[in-house]
């Protein structure tokens, strides 16, 4: 760089850096020659060991070693009882093992040294496990972090079948030694999870749990700005507040598991669209086949909406006559997965319109709550600690005091800058949390939702309405019409007005969507809009008032007419005038009008 002083290098050291460079390039050279040749000899181990301590990060040359070892087994295999031969390949194996731990010296995080240590452990005969044990005790006490080793020793229990309850002792006596460990925290979490998968008593996996939240509040007083005390407990607040099934993972759970579906009319006459939510992800959903009274429903591809959301249109002629009873059958490979039935009833005025939903959830899970003695031990230690993000956060997530929990997110925001857009996605999950449960038996009847004036940053959990045709998210804190709104696949008419949008997801698709209104937000890029309207098929009206984008109205339409969309009727309202304001609010309100009269058919059992 200009105007400053050179430091002179150290000849002599460079020198020698060269000379190992050039020494350990000639000997790779010479090895991979000898691996392309196919050579296999034994008394190669030496000359690939001496790159392997310079270098021990060489994924190739620990591959060849192996080809080397399976080779010399290979024959072994052939002179039975030779007793020589079995002597030398245990040998050679134990020199190996010694080996890699000399490698491990130099580099404790080499990936391809544990990998080549796990593979040995399994190609030995008769591994001294005790011995691993030790060597990750060693390793524990220059890294107690150290993943590496973390994985080793779980490889190691798991081969020498210890039992988790010994492995609760031993990640014991690392947190009696350092409680920040957080690698013994969640080595303890993932045990005990283990511990109940396998049936053990849930008295003794809850008494576990009881000593670990006294040794836990006792670490948040003596250390409170210490994060892996309060990862653990924030852990343990799930269990307290959901039960010890928490501790089953959710992917326990048969991917043929439906959470819900829709089958909803649209303004095609005998067109509709199917949507479904699976409780796990998978690649596809072609194997599912619908029936409706036990007459088989012809289903176009489907198409992912989201992670777990599938959707397709449908043409069904049959029609949904007043009073019926509709059964729908989901069958997955001949066998029956879901078996719904409802009660179709409709209004003169939408005589064709239905809209058939199920949802497996009966009742909205709420936030995590706690009892009132460890919620007054967290208060006690605000007090204390007034600024502590930990003990602030933890409050927030909790949702205990639901009056005070806006302003402990922005008494977050204000002592934890760098993470404002986090903490508003906290409100934002909680301000939606306590929507849909104080709003779930509206839900269940109406197909017009508004979540305006919540402070909302980012929304979450939207497949809870995917039977929505009308949807008011004004004047929040929005910034980004991402993927999460793919699930709204029954959406007609959604208001984003007064927002701070600029992003627009090209992932994003809205197939049922007609009317849009973003005015009053930050989109600067004619490119967001050409997005819009290539995946939103269906727009007809489009409400861009001030946004930065929209500056010379005649060149943002000169620029759009070079696109080529699918909209037979499309209107753009580029700028905010009494006749543009008049038209979009008409159109709006009658659109509103028009789903607010509808029916949505709730289902009357299921099988």
């Amino acid at each position: 760089m200009h105007s400053r002083k050179k430091i002179p290098k150290d000849e002599v050291k460079e020198h020698e850096r060269m000379k190992k460079a050039t020494k350990f390039s000639n000997g790779l050279k010479k090895i991979l020659q000898l691996k392309k040749d196919g050579c296999k000899d034994v008394s190669l181990l030496s000359g690939i060991a001496e790159l392997l301590i310079a270098c021990p990060d060489f994924f190739t040359l620990w591959n060849y070693r192996r080809e080397i070892l399976i080779a010399l087994k290979e024959e072994l295999a052939l002179s039975e009882n030779d007793e020589d031969k079995l002597q030398e390949f245990n040998q050679r194996t134990k020199n190996e093992l010694t080996f890699t731990e000399n490698c491990l010296r130099v580099n404790y995080k080499s990936y391809g040294t544990w990998h080549h240590r796990c593979w040995l452990l399994t190609f030995m005969n008769n591994p001294n496990l005790e011995r691993e044990f030790e060597l990750c005790n060693q390793f524990f006490q220059m890294d107690e972090r150290n993943f590496h080793c973390w994985n080793y020793r779980r490889f190691i229990v798991q081969l020498s079948k210890v039992d988790p309850l010994l492995e609760l002792e031993f990640s014991s006596k690392l947190i009696l030694v350092n409680f920040s460990n957080f690698s013994s925290w969640y080595y303890r979490s993932s045990l005990l999870k283990l511990l109940y998968a396998n049936g053990h008593d849930p008295k003794l996996i809850q008494s576990y749990l009881d000593n670990d939240y006294r040794r836990i509040e006792s670490a948040t007083f003596v250390e409170p700005t210490d994060q892996s005390v309060w990862l653990y407990l924030r852990w343990l607040f799930n269990i307290y507040s959901k039960g010890l099934q928490y501790l089953v993972s959710q992917k326990c759970f048969s991917c043929n598991k439906v959470n819900r579906f829709v089958w909803t009319s649209t303004e095609v006459e005998g067109e509709y669209i199917f949507a479904i939510e699976l409780a796990n992800l998978i690649d596809s959903i072609d194997s599912l086949s619908v029936y409706i009274n036990d007459i088989f429903v012809l289903l176009p591809p489907f198409i992912q909406a989201n992670d777990s959301v599938w959707y397709t249109k449908v043409k069904y002629e049959n029609i949904f006559e007043n009073g019926s009873l509709y059964r729908f059958t989901l069958k997955s490979k001949d066998d029956s997965i879901l078996e719904v039935t409802f009660n179709h009833s409709r209004k003169d005025e939408n005589e064709n319109f239905v809209c058939f939903t199920y949802n497996f959830e009966t009742n909205f899970e709420a936030g995590s709550k706690i009892d009132s003695e460890k919620y007054e031990s967290l208060k006690t230690l605000l007090e204390m600690e007034p600024d502590n993000k930990w003990v602030n956060f933890t409050l927030a997530w909790l949702e205990s005091n639901d009056d005070a929990m806006d302003d402990i997110i922005d008494k977050l925001i204000q002592i934890d800058h760098l993470r404002t857009n986090y903490y508003k996605d906290l409100r934002s999950k909680i301000m939606l949390n306590k929507f849909f449960q104080s709003n779930q038996c509206d839900l269940h009847t109406n197909l017009h939702v508004s979540l305006s004036n919540l402070k909302l940053h980012s929304l979450r959990d939207m497949n809870r309405l995917m039977h929505i045709q009308y949807l008011d998210i004004s004047h929040n804190e929005i910034i980004k019409l991402g993927t999460t709104f793919s699930s709204l696949v029954s959406l007609r008419c959604l208001i984003l007005d007064s927002n701070s949008i600029y992003i627009v997801d090209d992932k994003l698709h809205l197939p049922n969507l007609t009317i849009l209104s973003l005015s009053n937000n930050r989109i600067n890029k004619l490119q967001m809009i050409v997005i819009l309207l290539s995946n939103c098929a269906k727009l007809k009206h489009l409400a861009l008032f001030d946004n930065p984008l929209v500056k010379d109205v005649s060149l943002m339409e000169a620029n759009l007419k070079s696109e080529q969309f699918s909209h037979l009727e499309l209107a753009i309202y580029w700028e905010r005038s009494n006749e543009n304001e008049k038209d979009i609010s008409n159109i709006i309100s009658k659109e509103r009008k028009s789903i607010q009269s509808r029916n949505k058919n709730e289902f009357i059992h299921k099988l």
